[in-house]
Formats: structure tokens, sequence, C-alpha cells
């Protein structure tokens, strides 16, 4: 039996989070919930929010960002 799909509206996450941002909080994370639930993780102002897997790696490799030069 298929998994019944997700009830969620995205204008409700677009409100959540134009909410947090008038309130100056960073947004660090959206999660929809199995029944549709939202969760908007914020971060206060000066804090900074948790690295992405990606934000580690960056940070590991310095270099990555650059582009590599062919001729």
């Amino acid at each position: 039996m298929p998994a019944k799909p997700v009830d969620f509206k995205l204008r409700n996450v677009r409100r959540g989070i134009r909410a947090a941002s008038q309130e100056n909080l960073i947004v660090s994370e959206v999660e929809i919930g199995p029944d549709g639930t939202i969760h908007i993780h914020t971060t206060p102002p000066g804090e900074k929010s948790h690295d992405t897997e990606l934000d580690k790696w960056l940070g590991e490799h310095p270099n990555a960002g650059q582009a590599q030069g062919h001729q």
C-alpha cells in the first residue's frame, strides 16, 4: 500500500520563515513531519547556526571553492 502524501502548504512554510526573519532569528532548518507538521528551527542573532556537512567539508578543504585553471 503506497504511503499517503504529506499534507502541508508551502505558503505556511514561507510564512513561518518570514515571521522568524522579522524577529531577527536565523532559520537554520525546516522539517516537515510525516503528518505534515512544520518545524522551523532557528538560531538567535549573533550565534552561529550549526554547520551542515558541506560547511564542515569546505572548512577542512579551504581551496575547494577555487577554480582550477585548464589550458
